[in-house]
């Protein structure tokens, strides 16, 4: 399951997209439990992709509001204070209100190489749920760079609501990505 995105397409969002990462959060079928404590829970999705790696984390803070929590994930400028893997972030433009494209630029601890994408952003906030997703395009100001391989993200996205019983916040994340580049086999087959 994808989105309706060509490859590298710059599209604005529609709701087909949000739901398709609705979708990859409720499904249970398929995915493996790698991780679980402290509310936290980690899957990754057992279907063969190819290269495309997929992964889900769905975390509950009890003393965080759902406001918060997605105002500290869509500030991009606020990104360097948590993200410890952001090597950097630039920003390319906007397509409309609730979508923009920018680069980003990540760590990778070794002997892996760095990766960096160019990513639409969008975004949509319906009062009870609010979303953020992104997916690789291309941007003629932002080509490969020297010392990075370009990895793609095909759908990476936030979740952010209510908590079950009302009190702080319910995080769901999705990403299915292409981090491509040479991957050593003991990380490719764990």
């Amino acid at each position: 399951m994808g989105t309706g995105w060509a490859r590298g397409e710059a599209r604005v969002a529609d709701d087909s997209d949000f739901q398709t990462l609705k979708t990859l959060l409720a499904s249970e079928s398929g995915w493996n439990l790698e991780y679980e404590r402290d509310g936290v829970k980690v899957w990754t999705e057992d279907a063969a992709h190819g290269a495309l790696r997929t992964v889900k984390v769905v975390a509950e803070f009890a003393d965080v509001e759902p406001d918060a929590l997605y105002d500290v994930l869509h500030d991009p400028e606020y990104r360097s204070v948590w993200d410890t893997h952001m090597l950097a972030a630039e920003d390319a433009g906007h397509i409309n209100v609730n979508n923009d494209v920018g680069y980003y630029a990540m760590s990778c601890p070794a002997p892996l190489k760095n990766r960096d994408f160019v990513l639409q952003r969008s975004w949509l906030d319906t009062g009870d749920e609010k979303m953020i997703l992104n997916h690789s395009v291309y941007h003629k100001d932002f080509p490969p760079r020297k010392g990075y391989v370009r990895a793609l993200s095909l759908l990476t996205g936030f979740v952010v609501r209510n908590r079950p019983d009302g009190q702080g916040s319910w995080l769901g994340y999705v990403s299915r990505s292409d981090p491509r580049g040479a991957l050593p086999a003991w990380l490719v087959n764990r």
